[in-house]
């Protein structure tokens, strides 16, 4: 069956069962807030479970895949949020496990019957009435804003609707807890567990998770607190557990896969559904910028936490990843755009995990080299790619060398701030030949601009270098590699150069034929020369 998709709206990959959920990015997308809150809950086997405001309908499926509850149910007044909810709910065909009910919270106990549920989960409006109000959709007003419902309301339902021991969860501001905490006494509900959530270990906390037990004793357990980011767009392992647990955990003893993953160069369109997949259902994702990569990430919805890989942590990070991958994880290999690996740190993990029998595959996509190639018209059938040339000024003169004498077309990167001094020791070491050089690839703006070193060098001394580039170099022709050596040769006189092959062990008129391939004369010259020298010791 297909599922219906209205305008607006995307399917959204939860991590787990291989799950999705139905979401419009421009009313209202569920946040880590609820996935926090679905971590912290502990559902015992067989338990009924209601999500107060459930919205999309995340809470209730994110706890189908992570418990043994024997049925959830989630209530939802919106009714385009209960709508993708009930959809999303079919989509996974869990339909026979949970139900979506649209309803007003304030009415819940006249909607079920009360005493019915051994949990009650709620992520409500944190904001108070009309406090902080933006001009902001209506849906997401609702969601963020007490203007349906307050908390004493989900405090009293909650309370009516839990069997004499069910435990209510909770995440909230802790700006609030005072208020909280007495609300939920005056409604039965004793605390008996919480957990700040902080943005980073230096931060205040922004969140608040609270376990309520209907009827309990008075006494909490203030459990250690959640730090979210590591660093921006970095998840700590704590939170990267809550996401997607290690396969390890889940009885898979065998190592997990690295995934080579290509991501556009430009265009946003060239990212594969391949690679999209794969981001989406892999455990982590190693990131060369995770400050670039988490706009790439974002804009295709994929919440897969994510960590750094680049060339200043390259081996020790690398440690740390095979680690990850001999635990059951699945780990996918991004670079800022491209095909990792290539002219990129991700070459040394690739080579590690080979010497350790953890499995590698590469999934194709874009490449900068092979698309500038193409675009250059020059020889594609042999060529070599040099990437970045070095730094250090005497390898640099070696590899500047030994391009002089390659005759296969020539790839090379450049930055914009190097192009003019690469400019001009290319054409000092390699002389005057065709270049093509090639910037904003796949962009709207691409730019493919053949011409001659000699034109390059001239052209940049008048326009600054924007972008980074790609340079495509004609190889030296095999005629001229031919002149050269044949050139080369004429210093040697020709019995000099009979001699040579004649002491290597060569009979004289083999030697005859090498030295006149060598000179790019014929046989019969070569004859007569050593005739005429010959004669002239004879007479």
């Amino acid at each position: 069956m297909t599922t219906r998709l209205n305008e607006g709206e995307r399917l959204d990959d939860l991590g787990r069962k291989g799950y999705q959920i139905i979401q419009n990015p421009k009313l209202f997308c569920f946040g880590i807030d609820a996935v926090l809150l679905t971590g912290f809950a502990k559902i015992k086997p067989g338990a009924t479970v209601l999500d107060l405001g459930t919205g999309t309908g995340i809470i209730p499926i994110l706890l189908e895949a992570k418990t043994e509850a024997l049925h959830l149910t989630g209530l939802e007044i919106q009714k385009e949020s209960a709508d993708m909810a009930y959809r999303s709910v079919l989509h996974n065909k869990l339909e026979h496990k949970i139900d979506i009910v649209q309803g007003d919270i304030k009415e819940a106990s006249s909607i079920f019957p009360k005493g019915n549920f051994d949990v009650v989960t709620c992520n409500p409006p944190y904001m108070i009435g009309a406090h902080g109000l933006t001009g902001e959709n209506e849906q997401k007003t609702i969601a963020r804003h007490e203007v349906l419902c307050s908390f004493e309301d989900v405090a009293r339902e909650a309370s009516a609707l839990l069997k004499p021991g069910g435990t209510f969860y909770l995440v909230h501001r802790p700006f609030r807890l005072v208020e909280l905490f007495g609300t939920m006494t005056r409604y039965q509900l004793e605390p008996k567990r919480m957990k700040m959530v902080h943005p980073y270990v230096d931060k205040e906390p922004n969140m608040v998770l609270i376990e309520a037990k209907k009827g309990g004793k008075s006494r909490i357990e203030i459990e250690a607190p959640l730090i979210v980011y590591q660093s921006p767009g970095v998840y700590t392992d704590e939170i990267y557990d809550i996401y997607k647990p290690p396969k390890s955990r889940l009885g898979n003893k065998m190592s997990g896969i690295l995934y080579l993953c290509a991501t556009p160069i430009g265009n946003l369109k060239d990212m594969t559904p391949r690679v999209r997949e794969t981001l989406e259902q892999v455990d982590l994702i190693a990131a060369e910028d995770t400050r670039n990569s988490i706009k790439l990430l974002n804009h295709f919805g994929i919440r897969t936490p994510m960590t750094s890989y680049h060339e200043y942590n390259k081996v020790d990070k690398a440690k740390t990843l095979i680690a990850k991958l001999h635990q059951g994880q699945n780990i996918a290999l991004i670079t800022d755009a491209g095909t990792p690996a290539i002219s990129d740190p991700g070459e040394v993990l690739v080579a590690m995990c080979m010497e350790q029998g953890i499995k590698v595959t590469s999934l194709p996509g874009p490449v900068a080299c092979i698309t500038a190639l193409t675009l250059s018209g020059l020889p594609t059938r042999r060529f070599c790619f040099e990437g970045f040339l070095p730094s250090e000024k005497k390898e640099r003169s070696l590899i500047l060398e030994e391009l002089s004498q390659e005759s296969r077309t020539i790839i090379l990167y450049e930055a914009p701030h190097h192009l003019k001094k690469t400019l001009k020791e290319l054409l000092d070491v390699l002389g005057n030949r065709r270049i093509t050089l090639c910037r904003e690839l796949t962009k709207k703006y691409e730019d493919v601009m053949p011409m001659s070193l000699t034109e390059a060098v001239s052209y940049y001394e008048k326009e600054d270098p924007r972008g980074e580039y790609v340079l495509v170099l004609e190889g030296k022709s095999l005629n001229d590699k031919k002149k050269e050596k044949q050139t080369d040769w004429q210093t040697v006189s020709i019995e000099e150069h009979m001699t040579m092959y004649e002491q290597n062990g060569m009979e004289r008129k083999e030697a005859m034929k090498a030295v006149a391939k060598d000179r790019g004369i014929s046989k019969r010259e070569v004859y007569k020369y050593l005739l005429k020298d010959i004669d002239k010791e004879d007479s």
